[in-house]
């Protein structure tokens, strides 16, 4: 027993000086809160990516008039947005440009004109919103200055694999 104090007692007391040192040396803004750091940023281009994705997935879901699918993808388009618009992403826009702002003022409110009529079933009001959207996205594109980025109304979509029919 004197033997495992005489190893423990000076283990405990080289723990907690280290554990002194530790704490003392530590500057205290580095114990609040941060935010979470990731190995890269989004960056705008992988939003976009996203974007693209779930616009495609919009277009066939409403020409199957299956408003659920059509409702979920304009909200995963809508929640890509905002992490631009929340200044989540790396920047990729000329400086004098607040790609944020573009978000907030054109794309997010674009994607929202288009939840009234899916909620209607009004498909051809959908069609004309969607249209607009994809006019949005180019507008937004030549601001930005990446104008040879033209958008369209698909006609295949990019997943294949993918059934847009209302399941019954």
């Amino acid at each position: 027993m004197k033997k495992i104090l005489a190893i423990a007692i000076p283990a405990a007391l080289i723990g907690a000086l280290t554990a002194v040192l530790v704490i003392k040396n530590v500057p205290h803004k580095s114990i609040q809160k941060s935010e979470p750091t990731y190995a890269r940023p989004y960056v705008l281009l992988d939003i976009m990516h996203q974007f693209q994705r779930y616009a495609d997935k919009i277009y066939f879901a409403s020409q199957a008039k299956n408003q659920q699918l059509t409702s979920w993808y304009l909200w995963k388009l809508e929640h890509s947005a905002l992490s631009i618009a929340e200044h989540k992403t790396k920047p990729w826009s000329p400086p004098d440009v607040d790609e944020a702002a573009l978000i907030k003022d054109m794309f997010i409110p674009a994607i929202q004109d288009i939840y009234q009529p899916v909620k209607e079933a009004d498909w051809d009001e959908v069609n004309r919103r969607y249209e607009t959207l994809v006019a949005t996205c180019n507008s937004c594109h030549e601001i930005l200055e990446h104008g040879f980025v033209n958008i369209r109304i698909p006609d295949q979509p990019i997943y294949r694999n993918q059934d847009y029919a209302i399941e019954e």
